[in-house]
């Protein structure tokens, strides 16, 4: 069947156009990854979702009762160890039931990267196999999906990381601390290996001190600048500022530099027209959210364009989609949410009108 016979069939509406072909398959390529959800982790220092914005990471989905599964982890480890680097994480997310099979490997293959028991994550990742590892960019997009960290892997791996910014550390010289460089980069672990570090500058005795001095006020510049990245941001979209207000005092926490993304945070997240914006911006996140959900009936593992309960379902997501949309333009007028919800309308109004103009051409 072409896809002007599947547009056709989705009342009216341009669907495949306007959605980017999400009901074409499971890969997920090209798509914002999904929410992370670790009901519990098993190794220590792992990343929070706030370190994973703006980042490149790997997730993978594994089992311990998975011959192929385990025989990767030392591959997975080498690329861990080769990228440390570059601030990447590699996340594995067990499907097992138990988290004890989960430890006794994790311990006997001495695995270095993050492990946790998945909380649901798959089956928004559409994984249908083990190990299924996707690779997703700085901008949040799945660019790689795939069952082995084989040449393609590892080359979506680079190119998203030459796109990426530069590493938050790049060019500081860690020294005998070169271990901690992922955690001193922000997240969840960095309160601890901050203090260390400061505990060690302010020891005269230590032979490392002035060193660890040099790398506090490396951390503390590059967290400065941040912040003054989120200043220049205010006036133009607050929202936006008050989330890397947000993301600075999440990841680096302990830092002197983050007391003044505090003050600034603090401030805007009580101002009346910042809470419009992001209210109008999560209703905005919504309606994306429906946008990219792939809604097949429980006889059809994708979207079918033949089987009429999947026409009904993602005809009811359109009718959701549109109503949020109206929502926000009538709700939040003035907002930047507002405008890019009447841009989304105007969309589904011209696909509407190209879609009936098709028809009728195939009538006629």
């Amino acid at each position: 069947m072409t896809r002007r016979i599947k547009i056709t069939l989705i009342a009216g509406v341009s669907i495949f156009s306007l959605m980017g072909n999400v009901f074409a398959g499971e890969s997920m390529v090209g798509q914002q990854a999904p929410k992370i959800t670790v009901n519990r982790w098993l190794t220590p220092n792992p990343p929070a979702t706030t370190s994973l914005e703006g980042r490149v990471y790997v997730i993978e989905f594994w089992t311990t009762w998975c011959p192929h599964c385990v025989r990767i982890i030392p591959r997975i480890n080498q690329l861990t160890n080769k990228y440390a680097g570059k601030e990447v994480f590699f996340i594995a997310l067990s499907e097992d039931k138990s988290p004890i099979e989960v430890k006794k490997t994790i311990s006997e293959k001495k695995i270095d990267y993050c492990v946790g028991m998945d909380g649901g994550t798959n089956k928004r990742f559409k994984s249908t196999g083990f190990p299924t590892i996707f690779v997703i960019d700085h901008t949040g997009t799945v660019v790689w999906r795939g069952h082995y960290p084989e040449e393609e892997f590892e080359e979506a791996l680079v190119k998203a990381l030459e796109k990426a910014p530069p590493p938050f550390l790049e060019g500081v010289h860690l020294g005998p601390f070169e271990a901690s460089r992922l955690d001193l980069s922000g997240g969840n672990s960095f309160t601890k290996a901050y203090q260390q570090l400061k505990t060690r500058a302010g020891n005269i005795n230590s032979q490392d001190s002035k060193l660890t001095a040099e790398i506090i006020d490396d951390i503390e510049s590059r967290i400065n600048k941040k912040v003054e990245e989120a200043n220049n941001l205010r006036e133009a979209d607050s929202a936006a500022a008050l989330e890397l207000y947000h993301r600075i005092v999440k990841n680096y926490t302990g830092a002197a530099a983050t007391t003044s993304a505090q003050t600034a945070y603090d401030k805007l997240k009580n101002d009346p027209n910042v809470q419009n914006e992001l209210a109008a911006l999560e209703a905005l996140r919504r309606a994306d959210r429906l946008i990219t959900r792939c809604a097949p009936c429980q006889n059809c593992r994708n979207f079918n364009s033949i089987c009429p309960t999947c026409i009904e379902l993602n005809q009811t997501t359109v009718t959701r989609v549109v109503q949020l949309l109206t929502n926000i333009c009538n709700d939040y007028k003035d907002t930047k949410a507002a405008k890019t919800a009447r841009q989304k309308l105007t969309q589904f109004a011209e696909e509407r009108l190209q879609t009936h103009a098709d028809a009728n051409d195939s009538k006629s």
